[in-house]
């Protein structure tokens, strides 16, 4: 049976995205940076980034979040062939924790940003305009 998420960490980066961090299925981390919604073609570049494993999750909703409807999930995992999950526990394989996670949702934030900013130089256009609504779990 599958459990609903934890939310380990919740906190806004430098750059004013909101990023989460997701214990899932007493298994595994999970992080998000959430932006506002952009154009098609700068959410394309967003899977550039260079964050543990890629990303592996882009849409406009995130369980257990209560999220404004004008805003991108932007996320990656630690459950791959050398993180150590409750499926994966080989000695090749290590525990990616939950500060490991934030630190990586930090470097995603920065890149996102990044690309945001350097997309707009060239005509495509973010919609930066509407807030993120709180979190409302439980």
């Amino acid at each position: 049976m599958l459990e609903d998420p934890i939310i380990v960490k919740d906190f806004t980066t430098k750059e004013g995205y909101r990023a989460v961090v997701l214990y899932v299925n007493d298994s595994h981390h999970c992080g998000y940076v959430i932006v506002p919604k952009a154009s098609n073609e700068i959410e394309k570049a967003y899977y550039t980034s260079d964050v543990h494993g890629g990303i592996t999750y882009q849409k406009p909703y995130l369980h257990p979040l209560n999220l404004a409807s004008n805003v991108t999930v932007v996320g990656f995992d630690a459950a791959h062939y050398k993180d150590t999950t409750t499926h994966n526990t080989t000695k090749y394989s290590t525990f990616k924790d939950a500060n490991y996670m934030v630190n990586e949702c930090i470097k995603l934030s920065t890149q996102l940003h990044a690309i945001n900013n350097s997309m707009s130089l060239i005509g495509a256009t973010p919609s930066f305009t509407s807030e993120v609504n709180e979190t409302k779990c439980g």
